[in-house]
């Protein structure tokens, strides 16, 4: 039974990088697992970077100090610079290329392509994948984006229901269209070690993806929801009632990667190797 709202707002104003000092954040990363195959999300902080999902196919590298993000493509042995896919984007001057029939032609071989090279590649990692070799490529965006849906957030107490290791839990509804889109289970902000550096590491990706490509991270969802509750609270479970996808957290852990990263492609064959 649910009591009434602790707090209940149209579009929250989302949790911010404000005060984050990523030259000497703590090496650490934070684990969900999840109900789909293949289902671990991970964001590993360390100093001047953040990866997501880091040394696996699809991983996002956001490179603080350089004002980069960086997609791994596996398949053909590359990482994709979204900082120069803007520019390949702008240099060939955005929609207005794609006018006239021969250009309209062209674009309908590389979608081809573009399909083909996503074959096999996890579900999960997929929307983020698509989304950088779409703009690699030149390619029109995907249709839907979460950062374009607009949510309303209630936040809910739970009557004396406190989890395993005796923290006030929460239970957050994210509604879109008058429909429950998805469900959270949440503690307080500050009952989770080291969850403000991970919010505020994620408010700064999301803001470097923004400047950069002038939208949010596609398919990221989770990471999306954990700004919009970061400014009080942590989510220790998400659940999304359209995919059927769960994720539960599994903690926050100190991380050594064993050498400095480097450049992104060092970061990504020192996290794929660390397994």
């Amino acid at each position: 039974m649910l009591a009434a709202p602790l707090w209940a707002e149209e579009n929250p104003a989302p949790a911010t990088a404000d005060g984050f000092d990523f030259d000497r954040v703590s090496p650490i990363q934070v684990r969900y697992s999840g109900s789909l195959a293949d289902g671990t999300f991970t964001i590993t902080i360390l100093p001047g970077w953040v990866a997501v999902n880091g040394g696996t196919d699809g991983a996002i590298y956001g490179d603080f100090a350089g004002g980069d993000i960086w997609i791994a493509d596996d398949k053909n042995g590359r990482l994709i610079s979204l900082s120069g896919a803007a520019a390949i984007r702008d240099a060939t001057g955005g929609d207005e290329i794609r006018s006239t029939q021969a250009l309209d032609e062209a674009f309908a071989e590389m979608e081809a392509i573009l399909q083909e090279r996503l074959e096999g590649v996890p579900e999960d990692q997929r929307p983020a994948m698509e989304q950088a070799m779409r703009d690699a490529m030149g390619l029109p965006p995907m249709i839907e984006t979460v950062g374009g849906e607009a949510m309303s957030l209630n936040i809910y107490e739970l009557s004396d229901f406190q989890d395993d290791q005796g923290r006030d839990v929460y239970r957050a509804e994210a509604r879109s269209g008058g429909e429950l889109a998805r469900s959270f289970e949440l503690v307080g902000l500050g009952d989770v070690p080291e969850a403000g550096n991970v919010v505020k590491a994620v408010a700064l990706l999301v803001a470097m993806h923004r400047q950069i490509m002038g939208d949010d991270l596609p398919g990221e969802s989770l990471i999306l929801d954990l700004l919009a509750v970061g400014a009080t609270y942590f989510i220790i479970s998400a659940t999304d009632h359209r995919s059927g996808e769960s994720w539960k957290l599994e903690g926050i852990r100190p991380y050594a990667l064993g050498a400095a990263p480097g450049g992104a492609d060092a970061l990504h064959k020192a996290m794929a190797s660390d397994g």
